[in-house]
């Protein structure tokens, strides 16, 4: 968990416990993983425990919900880093499912409990937002949280479509690690031409809801896989066609090591944000 994160699409990370399970190739040389076995816990796979916190690690957020009003500055928390908050597991020994369930909960009044705050749940089963997530949020979403879901390769484009069936203030992708070019143009509100090529007036050729932003970039690390520029161009062009947002994170470390956005070809120098109407 950080106040600071170094992550540079967000602010702040929360993570209600730490571990997890890999369901797909994304998940091959997840830095989570890494990082919890360098810290000698095992909590990775489903026959592993998991990692919980105290009132002191749960209290965070509330400080930096108040800093956020305070400041009238908004602040973005990435959830989480360290774990998919959309798991189910039932844990080595009976049980144990309980207390994620319970921590889940929690995580729910918690971000009830700051509205300053903006809440980017991210997770890798998309599916489960319909039956974990407290019922009036999918009535009535809440304007600071944001429902995302990976999205590696055309394999996993299923994801795109379980995350769209939950109404949300915004729907995001993380292309990351990008493995593959992914058209993500069918769940955009994308436009034919300009509006007086044919007669279209520039309307929407797709139905709502729409894609509000994409977060891609390259894998990074010793074993990372290729990543070709010319993806995140197409990427880049679909967004811009298609009315979403397009953060370009990293490019990867093979075989580009261009680390500094500073050092990226112009065209790629991108890094925006969505905009929740509130």
């Amino acid at each position: 968990m950080g106040e600071n994160s170094k992550i540079s699409w967000t602010h702040n990370t929360f993570n209600p416990w730490w571990g997890c399970t890999n369901v797909s190739p994304g998940c091959d040389h997840c830095y989570a993983e890494s990082f919890s076995h360098r810290m000698g816990l095992k909590i990775w796979g489903k026959n592993s425990a998991r990692r919980y916190f105290g009132i002191k690690h749960w209290n965070e957020p509330l400080k930096w919900n108040l800093k956020a009003r305070e400041s009238g500055e908004r602040r973005r928390v990435f959830c989480a880093s360290m774990c998919d908050i959309l798991e189910e597991w039932e844990g080595p020994t009976p049980g144990e499912e309980n207390r994620m369930e319970a921590e889940r909960l929690r995580l729910w009044e918690l971000i009830e409990q700051t509205p300053n705050l903006d809440w980017l749940l991210l997770t890798k089963r998309p599916q489960n937002f319909s039956k974990m997530l407290p019922s009036s949020w999918i009535n009535h979403p809440l304007a600071h949280v944001w429902l995302m879901t990976t999205v590696e390769s055309l394999d996993y484009l299923w994801r795109v479509k379980e995350l769209m069936k939950i109404p949300a203030a915004i729907h995001g992708i993380s292309w990351e690690p990008a493995l593959a070019y992914v058209d993500f143009s069918p769940w955009m509100a994308e436009r034919c031409c300009s509006g007086f090529e044919c007669g279209c007036k520039g309307l929407p050729i797709n139905s709502p809801p729409y894609l509000d932003w994409i977060i891609g970039g390259g894998e990074s690390g010793a074993r990372c896989r290729p990543f070709d520029i010319e993806w995140a161009r197409k990427v880049r062009i679909d967004c811009f066609r298609g009315g979403a947002k397009f953060f370009l994170k990293q490019l990867g470390g093979h075989p580009d090591k261009r680390i500094n956005p500073e050092d990226w070809p112009t065209d790629l120098r991108i890094q925006e944000f969505p905009e929740v109407k509130r």
